[in-house]
């Protein structure tokens, strides 16, 4: 007998090698697009299959954010236009494996993006405390990753624009802007985001739900978006799935008619529009939608979750933006959410379904050929309704995050890496959470959360510690009332996650922003009545100036303390001495106006406080002690108030003299003059002397002169002299 034997031999997958190109490569200014080209090659270009482009502190997971997806073409390449966050990027390109080609990831290429925008600033001002003791608190809110820093100047109104105090920025965190409404069609609800007309700058695309189209809002680069263009779909459109389909590096979408029984296949053209639909049919049901390559053969497939049936539909892609015929998989009751991710570490793409009416995750783990292993379930809070997959630990293992919309939190799911899952961790969130994303919100590298919250018209954002911890919840209004889906990305380019959602009525934009605090205390002295106070904000070098609405404060005059003191003390008489009062207030405000100097009831001057200080000199005081005061007349903020007495002493000055004759030398018999000549303040009498005779006395005249007239002198040398007796100023 002879036994023929026939064997199949399947080639293992080769290896490949992706490398990375930036063009422009860095340092580029803020805004300005970026190409990123990945080659992927074995021994020849590859030619099918999905690259990644991502940032490096991500592990790029499937599933998870990034710079965006494109499809390898003929030439072996794929090419994203994207712009670049402000600061130092690591950008990444990941080649995801396919049957025949091993995954491969470029090295990093750092570009670094410099700011050159400048954006709005706002601040903002509220007080606290009781007249003669207020705090003054705010916050400055504005754009940009470079951080928020300086100092706000508090500025008094009512009395010409004086500044009563300063605080210091501090802290700066992350915050989302107040929403911006956006038209779209009637009940809108999914969200997603992608570049539908190559610029580089994110767009929107919301499912109108009772309309029976899409409405696409291609993004002005700055956060805001042009006027939507609707497209027609099938009824009842419920979800959105943005990729590529036909490999032609232009994104493509696909649409869940809820009420239709089907999807919507959109290709688009490039230019923010799209084809005509195309129809597939899917189960009973399609609520959610998403994509992924199941077969592994570098073609962007669909997986639908039917929510009638209680199954998802797998349509495999034929890269030219045609699938075949829907393959069914059994879920839980009534599958809400689906969502694509590695999650037993094989390198071939699974499915995790929230099972709504189960309170339950199914986990199908893909077989690589386009079908799925059956089900294996984890339980979840109540009413699972929407899910998102990330790295939350930081171990290189897809989690997942649950939005359980009955009991109002979110569930933690840590993968184990083999597609089991460690049990869930609550999380509390707002009323009725319906939809979850993943964004990085505080800058810092680590995944954080997003929930919208239907019945709060809020959303709440959960700022992970990289240890799969979350901090408790911040919340920030929505739009109009009862949030539906939301989607996080970069609207305005400056390097902070922002956020779109949608309401019952309209499309929201949330801009991601700095915002950082003060706090000023001890607000005393502000006049009387009522003073309205601002907060002004300077600016900086990426940020406009920005003040604050006023705040009604009571002033109460304060009371001053002046301080005097004299140089030099004790002074002789005639000596010119400089009087000067330091004048000092509380509350953050310095004294302003006049200080009036006396000597007794007498007044020596007035002088106007620069610094803190007003000065005189003053000359003339009599001998004596004088009670030197201060009185300065107040200003807006303080009333008037005197100083303590101040003793000033002058004593008696020694007394300069001079003498001289008229006729020298004289003639025996001649008349002359003998002058003394003292200070012009000076009186008495002054006493010539002959050496030990006495000639004669003058009394001191006005000019400070005592002079006698003798021509009784005899013939010789005569030592002349005169003796002042002093009086009461000169010794």
């Amino acid at each position: 007998m002879v036994l023929a034997v026939s064997t199949q031999l399947h080639a293992a997958p080769a290896v490949t090698t992706t490398g990375l190109t930036v063009s422009p490569g860095g340092p580029i200014s803020e805004g300005t697009f970026v190409s990123l080209v990945a080659t992927v090659r074995t021994n020849a270009p590859v030619t099918q299959g999905r690259v990644y482009f991502c940032e490096m502190i991500t592990t790029c997971l499937v599933g998870e954010g990034s710079y965006g997806v494109a499809q390898l073409t003929s030439s072996g390449t794929a090419t994203l236009r994207t712009r670049l966050n402000v600061g130092d990027n690591n950008v990444l390109a990941v080649f995801m494996a396919t049957k025949k080609n091993l995954g491969s990831k470029s090295t990093a290429s750092i570009v670094t993006v410099t700011s050159r925008v400048v954006y709005s600033s706002t601040a903002s001002l509220s007080s606290s405390g009781v007249p003669g003791n207020y705090t003054l608190t705010g916050s400055v809110s504005s754009f940009g990753r470079e951080q928020l820093t300086g100092a706000v100047s508090l500025i008094d109104s009512t009395a010409n624009n004086f500044e009563i105090g300063s605080g210091a920025l501090s802290n700066p965190s992350i915050g989302l802007s107040n929403a911006i409404p956006y038209s779209v069609g009637r009940q809108p609800g999914a969200v997603a985001t992608g570049d539908f007309n190559g610029d580089g700058t994110p767009d929107l695309v919301v499912a109108d739900e009772n309309d029976n189209d899409i409405s696409v809002l291609l993004g002005n680069g700055d956060g805001t978006f042009r006027q939507q263009i609707t497209w027609p779909t099938g009824h009842t459109p419920e979800s959105i799935a943005v990729g590529d389909f036909n490999g032609d590096g232009i994104s493509d979408l696909a649409v869940a008619d809820t009420n239709g029984n089907c999807i919507s296949v959109f290709l688009g053209n490039g230019d923010g529009s799209f084809q005509s639909q195309l129809i597939y049919g899917v189960g009973r049901g399609p609520v959610s939608i998403a994509t992924g390559d199941f077969n592994s053969d570098g073609n962007a497939d669909l997986v639908v979750a039917n929510v009638t049936d209680s199954d998802v539909s797998i349509l495999l892609g034929n890269g030219d933006g045609t699938f075949q015929a829907a393959s069914v998989f059994t879920t839980g009751r009534s599958p809400q959410s689906v969502a694509v991710g590695d999650f037993n570490s094989d390198g071939v793409i699974d499915l995790a379904v929230a099972d709504t009416s189960d309170d339950t995750v199914s986990i199908l783990i893909g077989n690589d050929d386009g079908t799925f292993q059956a089900r294996t379930t984890w339980a979840t809070g109540v009413g699972p309704y929407s899910l998102a997959t990330a790295d939350l630990n930081n171990d290189g293992i897809l989690d997942l995050a649950i939005a359980n919309r009955n009991s109002n939190t979110v569930s933690i799911m840590i993968g184990n890496g083999n597609g089991t899952f460690q049990n869930q961790v609550p999380v509390a969130v707002g009323t009725a959470p319906d939809a979850i994303a993943v964004g990085d919100f505080n800058g810092d590298g680590i995944p954080d959360l997003a929930v919208c919250n239907q019945f709060d018209s809020t959303v709440s954002i959960l700022l992970g510690d990289g240890a799969a911890s979350f901090l408790p919840r911040l919340n920030y209004k929505m739009g109009y009332s009862n949030g539906l889906s939301l989607v996080v990305g970069d609207f305005n380019g400056d390097g902070i996650t922002d956020l779109a959602n949608t309401d019952l009525q309209e499309l929201n934009v949330q801009l991601g922003q700095q915002i950082a605090s003060f706090s000023v205390s001890g607000i005393s002295n502000l006049g009387s009545g009522t003073n309205w106070v601002y907060a002004g904000y300077p600016g900086d070098n990426i940020r406009f100036p920005s003040q604050s609405l006023t705040v009604p404060l009571i002033g109460i005059q304060g009371t001053a303390v002046v301080s005097l003191f004299s140089a030099p003390n004790p002074a002789s008489f005639g000596t010119v001495i400089t009087l000067s009062a330091t004048v000092s207030g509380g509350g953050g405000v310095s004294p302003t106006g006049e200080v009036i100097f006396k000597d007794g009831a007498t007044v020596l001057g007035t002088s106007r406080i620069s610094g803190a200080t007003a000065t005189i000199t003053a000359g003339g005081l009599a001998v004596g002690s004088h009670s030197i005061t201060a009185f300065y007349v107040g200003d807006f903020s303080y009333g008037p108030t005197t100083s303590m007495p101040f003793v000033q002493t002058i004593v008696k000055a020694a007394a300069a003299m001079s003498l001289m004759s008229s006729i020298n030398p004289s003639v025996y018999g001649n008349m002359l003059t003998i002058t003394a000549t003292l200070a012009k303040s000076a009186t008495g009498v002054v006493v010539f002397m002959d050496g030990e005779n006495t000639i004669g006395s003058g009394v001191v005249n006005g000019d400070g002169a005592a002079t006698i007239s003798t021509s009784s002198l005899a013939a010789g040398l005569h030592t002349i002299t005169a003796v002042y007796s002093g009086d009461g100023n000169f010794q």
